[in-house]
């Protein structure tokens, strides 16, 4: 919620203003008001709203000089001014001091929410600005690479104490697979992910962007859990960018493992989506692949096929076997041991025909 607060020596005025906008629907908390410029320096010490609505004629303080007082100090909080004045002095002035808008009295209920309606996504904006700045670096992303270095360490299975992290309540493990060309450096993983940020069924909650490498990063959220919506919204932006997503989410009293472990196991573990185009959403614990050894006659194929220069029937053999591989959803890992077996083989029988 952000905090509004009024400033008139009219009682009846504010109260209208209170009335007329539904503010908390809108994300505002009435949080004070004050009836003379001095008051009104008073409170927005104590108490930094994000928005004041600003009389002129106040007693003790003038409300252009109590904005002068303010904007010296800060120039980021929004400030309306509201008078039955209509001096062009008076608006220079107020513009002078970086106002937001200058609203003449009686303001109406369309007029006020509109306002209201134009000061919220000008806030909501510099939110999102501000959190982007502090999504990479914070209390998270120092614990993470605390965990992610014992990891690779292997320190004896042992995970450092984290005190952050157990306030998550979400938290999406991303392997990304270029679609076309190879994988983006670091600056360009930057970039991408500050723009996925910005989506606001993403930014919901959103605390952490944790990058590994250029096709692995971490999204973590500690306000709120995200919805099937959010993850949609990631695979789309990805895709978008010429991406396939696969995402692996951890909630917080759900998920069947703590999360030190799925730190742990999301770590290393295999693409999920191995033989999906575009990527999906996946639960770690719900390993989808068969733990099936591909055998298949290499010897005799191989040396038949160097020796009578005619790869085609180990071309189509060894196609079979990839199509049996996505068909079967046998493990990626084993599909790799077999590809490599292949390749041994061949420069195994290259160096008998041709020593």
């Amino acid at each position: 919620m952000y905090k509004v607060c009024f400033v008139d020596d009219e009682t009846i005025n504010y109260q209208l203003f209170e009335k007329m906008v539904p503010w908390e629907e809108k994300g505002f908390q009435i949080v004070g008001t004050a009836a003379d410029g001095l008051e009104a320096l008073q409170m927005y010490e104590r108490l930094q709203p994000d928005l004041i609505f600003m009389d002129i004629q106040l007693p003790l303080l003038d409300g252009l000089e109590c904005v002068r007082c303010i904007r010296e100090e800060n120039q980021d909080v929004q400030i309306v001014i509201v008078s039955a004045y209509s001096d062009f002095s008076y608006a220079q002035k107020a513009i002078r001091y970086g106002v937001q808008d200058f609203l003449l009295k009686p303001v109406s209920r369309m007029m006020l929410n509109q306002q209201v309606d134009k000061i919220k996504k000008t806030l909501d904006s510099r939110y999102r600005q501000e959190k982007n700045r502090d999504l990479y670096s914070n209390p998270y992303t120092d614990e993470l690479n605390q965990i992610f270095a014992c990891i690779s360490q292997n320190a004896d299975g042992k995970m450092p104490p984290y005190k952050y992290l157990s306030e998550m309540k979400a938290l999406y493990r991303l392997i990304l697979r270029p679609l076309a060309g190879d994988e983006a450096p670091a600056a360009r993983m930057k970039e991408l992910t500050a723009g996925l940020a910005s989506r606001p069924v993403v930014s919901e909650g959103l605390d952490l962007i944790f990058i590994l490498s250029g096709t692995s990063l971490y999204l973590g959220y500690g306000d709120a859990v995200p919805d099937e919506s959010a993850a949609q919204a990631i695979i789309e932006f990805f895709r978008e960018n010429d991406y396939a997503a696969e995402l692996y989410l951890w909630k917080s009293g759900e998920s069947t493992w703590p999360l030190c472990d799925f730190l742990s196991r999301s770590y290393s573990q295999e693409n999920y989506g191995f033989y999906e185009k575009y990527g999906s959403v996946y639960k770690l614990e719900d390993y989808p692949f068969q733990d099936t050894e591909l055998k298949a006659p290499l010897d005799g194929l191989i040396v038949a096929a160097l020796a009578e220069n005619t790869p085609e029937s180990l071309i189509s053999l060894i196609d079979g076997q990839f199509k049996k591989a996505s068909l079967e959803q046998i493990s990626p890992r084993l599909l790799k041991n077999f590809a490599l077996d292949v390749l041994v083989k061949i420069k195994f029988c290259l160096k008998k025909v041709c020593p």
